[in-house]
Parts: C-alpha cells; structure tokens; sequence
C-alpha cells in the first residue's frame, strides 16, 4: 500500500496516466501474493478437520494438501470478501487516478 501510494501521489504531482497505472503493479502483485497465502490457509485448515475427525484415509502428520486444490479454488480466494474488499478498492483508486491523470492530459495538450 505504502508504494501504490508513492505512485499515486507522483501521478497526482505530475498529472501523468502512466506513473499511476504503475502504482497498479504493486496492487496486484501483493493481491495474488496475499491470495497465495490465504489459499494456503485455507487447503491446511481442510486438512486439520480431516484429522481432526480422525479420518483414516488422512495420515495425520503428512501435512499433503493435495487432496484440497479442488475444494479451494484459486479464483474464489482472489475474489473472497477479504481480498475484493481490501485491494479491489486499491485497484479503484488506482483506476481513478489513471484515468483522471489521462483525461486532465488530454486537456491541457
């Protein structure tokens, strides 16, 4: 958040559509990166109810998420509540700037 703001308030100094569509990058990289672990997450909490009700096809110390990708999709993590929420308003933001960057360009040209 700290370097998307950077860059917006280099796109709001310079009035330039290109500074604030690069402070997106870092919104979408954290975005995933942030989506990776909280699907990580999820696939070993799948993992401890199994062995938590004591299921006999789960080895209790194997720590294999494997048998959970397809119970935890990557797509409904990045869209959970938590991440839309959080950095889709990031990504707005970011949206917003980019485009009145843009249009105040085309302005004053």
């Amino acid at each position: 958040m700290t370097v998307a703001g950077i860059f917006f308030g280099l796109a709001a100094n310079n009035l330039s559509w290109k500074i604030a569509t690069t402070g997106m990058i870092p919104i979408v990289g954290f975005w995933l990166l942030d989506s990776y672990y909280l699907r990580q997450e999820r696939l070993f909490r799948k993992l401890y109810d199994d062995v938590r009700k004591s299921d006999p096809s789960i080895e209790p110390f194997s720590m294999n998420i494997s048998l959970y990708h397809q119970q935890v999709p990557w797509g409904k993590v990045i869209r959970s509540h938590t991440m839309a929420n959080f950095y889709g308003v990031l990504f707005l933001v970011a949206s917003a700037f980019a485009i009145g960057a843009a249009v105040k360009g085309i302005h004053t040209t």
